[in-house]
């Protein structure tokens, strides 16, 4: 995006106000942040990709506005903590998706015919697999076949 630099270790003060303000952490705005910040914008993008929708924006308040309860909280909420302290490191973002993955990976194979389950032991090896499987389908059977299944999986 044009913005990207260098950083110096233990530099705190950063170019004030820059990047697209519905990725822009709070700190942000003032020039004082860190690594932090980059896990609040992670936060908006995966927002953006497990909800299939931007966030509402505020113009007067100049932050985001997220629906009172959506499906993917428990993962994107933590990462969109005010605070920058309060946000997760990199490393439990990771973890929490892993953690997520196999869940839905598990709930799949306990629902979907035998066809389609995951064969493997490794997450690498169960995605091969169901991906394998879904490719001799067209995306709207894939579609309704994983909702299908993780509704039922509830």
């Amino acid at each position: 995006f044009g913005c990207a630099k260098l950083v110096e270790q233990g530099l705190k003060s950063h170019t004030l106000n820059r990047g697209t303000p519905l990725w822009m952490a709070p700190e942000v705005k003032v020039g004082i942040y860190q690594y932090e910040a980059d896990i609040y914008s992670l936060g908006i993008v995966f927002f953006e990709i497990f909800e299939a929708k931007f966030p509402e924006w505020d113009k007067l308040k100049m932050e985001i506005v997220l629906p009172e309860s959506f499906e993917s909280s428990h993962v994107i909420q933590p990462l969109l903590q005010k605070d920058p302290v309060e946000r997760p490191k990199a490393t439990e973002v990771t973890k929490m998706l892993d953690e997520n993955l196999r869940s839905i990976l598990r709930k799949l194979n306990d629902v979907l015919p035998e066809e389609h389950s995951t064969q493997g032991n490794s997450v690498e090896e169960q995605l091969s697999s169901l991906y394998q499987s879904f490719l001799k389908k067209d995306a709207e059977e894939v579609d309704n076949l994983i909702s299908e299944a993780l509704a039922n999986a509830s």
